[in-house]
């Protein structure tokens, strides 16, 4: 049975370190001098923990260093700046760099794969290896074939390079993490504390950005100077609906995801934000239904937590200097009317984009005879069917709006489906409904879903946190049932 200690999420010192990490980052993240200090102390850290062979310290440090990186000059307002992902060495960042040692030791110890006990982490891990190693046969072979003109353009190798390099990625920290943690299940409770502490950080990191006037940029707009890491942390507010959270820790994330949310949604907005705030108190009757809770007090939550919302949002969106949100409620509202005899014309460019990325898609690899196993890395896709509007760099690169096909799909959806085919959206929606099945049994799997529905081969601030949280999630759900019989043993 796990103890009180086993449990704990709260671990006051890595959290008064994770905070302070994440303040200097969004503070200073273009003084040099200052984020070199802060560059040398976290190398330090985490060559101290490979001194000592302790790879759980690793992983925890690294995945706060990490997450609290500033990644794209669009959020920043600036084309240099620096931090744990932007210093740079031989052509690579250090994060990368750094991720190296966790790697080569999953790599070389190969009793930890019988340490998983788990069919579905062996299934998760053998359908991504086999999702990227035809990604990369299939992208090879259209690149030869100089599919769309692709490899004719100049810096053509270059694209591909970084392709290839953005889906590997999370396929090596999937392994890492898995390594690290079937390796130590003992410690798992530390990786969670880890991942609560940059919940609670982040929020800090919010309100000090908010009081002191920390901003940054998005869209061309002033935004919140914060770590886009609170892409996927919009969704901790759900976590309060698990009993496994025990009170303490539940107001806290209460309090800091509530947080996250409201200033998320009113200063640093996407669409996805805004629809996943409206999915929230459904999620949570989900979760609490699925774990036998009488739901009567959460339901107080969830009807609490959108009305406050949506006064906070309704009330800054009426603001002249709010133009980010009034024009993201205006995408969200266009794509939910189905009332409009010309929905599919009027739906606003962001969210059109991600549904004529999917009907292009669909075109091209019928055409192209590449239906089952897709494009590969690389793989382009031209708007045939005339559905892309107002095309910029806002929403491609100006490598591919020159060369006049499209790699850079918006959602996990549309980027497993090209690169994959029919075989790819087959690995993304079996993973999902796997996590759906036993998504109540640990609140980190909250997190891991949603970063796997949307992000995956996004920015890698954001895969480090979901991917942990997935990998912990499954762990401790396993555990969980162990408990859970254990229990039901005792009380025949």
């Amino acid at each position: 049975m796990m103890t009180d200690s086993e449990n704990k999420l709260i671990d006051v010192k890595f959290l008064t370190l994770t905070c302070l990490v994440g303040v200097i980052n969004s503070f200073f993240c273009l003084n040099f001098a200052v984020m070199l200090v802060l560059l040398i102390f976290e190398l330090a850290v985490l060559l101290f923990c490979v001194y000592n062979k302790d790879w759980v310290g690793y992983l925890k440090f690294y995945l706060v260093f990490l997450c609290f990186s500033m990644e794209s000059s669009s959020y920043v307002g600036a084309e240099i700046f620096y931090g744990f992902k932007n210093f740079r060495l031989l052509g690579l960042n250090v994060a990368v760099w750094m991720l190296i040692p966790l790697f080569l030791k999953s790599i070389f110890d190969f009793s930890w794969q019988k340490k998983i006990e788990s069919i579905f982490v062996r299934k998760l891990l053998l359908r991504l290896f086999l999702f990227t190693f035809f990604g990369f046969f299939m992208g090879c072979i259209n690149y030869l074939l100089d599919d769309n003109g692709f490899a004719s353009k100049n810096g053509s190798l270059g694209v591909f390079v970084n392709i290839l390099y953005s889906f590997l990625l999370p396929l090596i920290l999937i392994i890492s993490t898995s390594w690290v943690i079937y390796s130590n299940k003992n410690r798992l409770n530390e990786l969670k504390q880890a991942l609560f502490s940059v919940i609670v950080s982040l929020a800090i990191v919010f309100l000090s950005c908010l009081f002191l006037k920390n901003y940054g940029n998005r869209g061309g707009l002033p935004s919140l100077q914060v770590s886009e890491v609170y892409f996927i942390a919009v969704v901790a507010i759900t976590m309060i609906a698990y009993p496994q959270i025990k009170l303490i820790p539940k107001i806290i994330l209460f309090i800091s995801g509530f947080v996250i949310l409201v200033l998320s949604l009113t200063f640093n907005t996407n669409g996805k934000i805004i629809i996943a705030s409206f999915l929230i108190p459904v999620v949570m009757l989900f979760i609490a239904k699925m774990n036998g809770i009488r739901i009567r007090a959460i339901i107080i939550s969830i009807i609490a937590i959108p009305l406050i919302a949506l006064f906070l949002y309704n009330h800054l969106e009426n603001q002249k200097n709010n133009i980010l949100l009034s024009e993201k409620n205006k995408q969200v509202s266009g794509l939910l009317d189905f009332s409009s005899d010309n929905w599919f014309e009027n739906i606003p460019c962001s969210p059109k984009m991600r549904l004529t990325e999917f009907l292009n898609i669909s075109s091209e690899l019928i055409e192209s005879k590449m239906l089952l196993l897709g494009k590969g890395f690389a793989g382009t896709i031209k708007d045939n069917g005339m559905y892309f509007d107002n095309l910029s760099e806002f929403s491609f690169s100006k490598w591919e709006l020159e060369l006049g096909a499209y790699y850079s799909m918006h959602e996990s959806v549309n980027c497993f489906f090209l690169v994959g085919g029919l075989f790819g959206l087959g690995v993304l929606l079996s993973i999902l409904f796997g996590i759906v099945k036993i998504v109540h049994k640990s609140p980190w799997l909250i997190i891991g879903f949603f970063w796997l529905l949307l992000f995956y081969n996004y920015h890698m601030t954001i895969a480090i946190y979901g991917i942990v949280s997935l990998i912990v999630g499954i762990c401790d759900s396993e555990r969980n049932q162990q408990i859970s019989l254990s229990r039901a043993e005792l009380c025949k």
